[in-house]
């Protein structure tokens, strides 16, 4: 990362993203809404576009009131309509009945804010026809970009980052290099993401972060340091306004926030302008409602991230039921869960001194080290008010350390003839690494199941390991939610005694897991590493393999 001044970057928490253009106008999915009309009629679009209510102060004040350290408008998606005056193209919100450059505005009401002004960029141009300005100039697609970000960032003030998406084939990744140069000698402070490299090449642009997208993602231990932003939308559906649009609940949105401040990530979360330049009021009041508990827990999320996990001691199998910051001697437990007894147990070494619950006053706990870990007691029957997750504070005499069984990952050991499920939460998850060093991740459900997913390279697997008393051969039965593009994946199932292969098949989405039988292995008497090899990706999501005894 670029650290001229950039601090802010490692220090934020949240950001808000606006998602607005003409596809707003059409209210669906922003990318689907193209296919439903030529670029000819597309373009007509133009003439509808008004936003006559946008008013960028409440904009601003909607990313405030969630504790948002930056925005994030799009200034131009895919469809090529720039949200700015830009002498380029003629297809702006200027010529337009909405006659405002956006850009403008909001740069200038971040500005009187004190909010971090950051700027969206899709390499795009889908209307575009060849009798745009750009075309008649003779520019070529590199030069026309060139031109639109140095309009960008020579007029609307400092701009903290350039937030690249999709590409095109002219824009290699020499010239890249060429446009991230140009935009750090017009702003040297200015950041750029990772989202325009070609995978297959061996030239980087010199992106500064890595921007992961409604995904919150598992790293790997050798790209440890690299800066991770997820980006995640209040809308399910949706980027842009959707008319049928569903929203993550505000309990949801803060389990992701407290999940990225876990792992050290930076949270973007978008929000959906409506055609007449509003806020879709759904969005205004969870921005406001995420606010005021990420307000309450600020120590907590600012805290270091940490390794440390609380499980439940209670349960069989002692399931995580959420994650950890660390602050020197502090460990802050986040429940995402509340436990089914009075105890919360987390793998660690330490002399615990005292144990806090945050909204529950006059609430006496203890805290004590044994031979699992440190075991907080007397947890109230239920949580405190307000929405999930409930923070627990272990305070220790010194820094507490994680326990070698914390990292060692879990060994099934099932009775005998006992069926055996394979969580994605136990799995060990290995192959090659995507870009920014980060692969597999895992997706929380608000119905509590979990998935793996991003299984988009051939040759990743998800290890898990079990010790059996006997050979015996199991029926083996695998849980996928698969979306269109995953409808081709192939995968080998072993268990270095036996081996089967199978593929995906369709179900409502990845979302939406169905369970068939994939065929039979056998296990070793002893201990087994179970490995799941992706052969043909993309593939599904990974719900879970579950063994049953012959």
């Amino acid at each position: 990362m670029n650290t001229d001044g950039q601090e802010w970057f490692t220090r934020a928490k949240l950001g808000m993203f606006y998602h607005c253009g003409l596809y707003t106008l059409l209210g669906g999915n922003e990318n689907a809404v193209r296919s439903t009309m030529s670029k000819a009629e597309y373009r007509k679009l133009t003439d509808s576009f008004t936003l006559e209510h946008f008013n960028a102060d409440a904009w601003v004040d909607c990313a405030l009131s969630m504790g948002a350290d930056y925005v994030m408008p799009t200034s131009r998606h895919a469809e090529g309509f720039c949200l700015w005056d830009s002498k380029l193209t003629d297809y702006t919100s200027l010529n337009s009945p909405c006659k405002r450059d956006i850009i403008a505005e909001l740069s200038e009401a971040c500005a009187r804010k004190n909010v971090r002004f950051c700027l969206y960029f899709n390499f795009e141009t889908w209307m575009n026809e060849g009798d745009d300005i750009w075309n008649t100039r003779g520019l070529s697609y590199a030069e026309y970009m060139t031109g639109q970000l140095t309009e960008l960032l020579t007029n609307y003030g400092p701009v903290g980052v350039v937030w690249f998406d999709h590409g095109h084939p002219e824009l290699t990744p020499e010239v890249m290099v060429g446009i991230v140069n140009h935009i750090k000698r017009l702003q040297p402070d200015c950041l750029v993401n990772n989202r325009s490299i070609d995978r297959k090449s061996s030239v980087k642009y010199g992106y500064d972060y890595v921007s992961a997208e409604r995904v919150i993602p598992v790293r790997h231990s050798d790209n440890h340091d690299i800066a991770i932003e997820v980006c995640d939308s209040m809308g399910v559906k949706s980027w842009g306004y959707h008319k049928e649009e569903a929203f993550w609940s505000v309990g949801e949105l803060a389990r992701r926030v407290s999940r990225c401040a876990a792992n050290g990530y930076v949270y973007l979360l978008n929000v959906e302008p409506t055609p007449d330049g509003t806020i879709h009021e759904a969005c205004v009041e969870r921005a406001r409602l995420l606010g005021d508990w990420v307000r309450q827990n600020r120590q907590e999320l600012n805290a270091d991230r940490s390794s440390f996990q609380p499980v439940d001691p209670n349960l069989e199998n002692e399931p995580t039921i959420g994650v950890a910051t660390v602050a020197g001697t502090k460990l802050h437990l986040h429940l995402h869960e509340w436990p089914v007894a009075d105890e919360v147990l987390v793998r660690a070494d330490g002399q615990p001194t005292a144990a806090t619950l945050s909204g529950a006053l006059g609430t006496e706990l203890s805290v004590a080290a044994d031979k699992r870990g440190l075991l907080v007691r007397g947890l109230p029957p239920g949580p405190p008010s307000g929405t999930s997750p409930w923070m627990l504070t272990v305070e220790c005499a010194t820094s507490p350390t994680l326990r070698a069984e914390a990292t060692a990952g879990r060994t099934y050991t099932p009775a005998p003839g006992e069926p055996i499920f394979l969580s994605p939460r136990d799995a060990q998850l290995d192959g090659p690494p995507d870009l920014g060093g980060i692969s597999q991740h895992l997706n929380f459900f608000p119905d509590g199941s979990v998935s793996v997913g991003l299984l988009h390279k051939a040759g990743e697997t998800l290890t898990w390991r079990a010790t059996v008393a006997e050979d015996a051969e199991y029926d083996v039965f695998g849980s996928f939610g698969t979306s269109p593009d995953q409808a081709a994946g192939e995968f080998v199932l072993s268990s270095g005694s036996s081996t089967l292969t199978g593929g995906t098949w369709p179900t409502a989405g990845y979302a939406s897991p169905v369970s068939k039988r994939l065929g039979r292995l056998r296990l070793a008497a002893g201990e087994n590493r179970i490995v799941f090899k992706v052969t043909r990706a993309n593939f599904s999501d990974v719900y879970g393999l579950s063994l049953a005894r012959v």
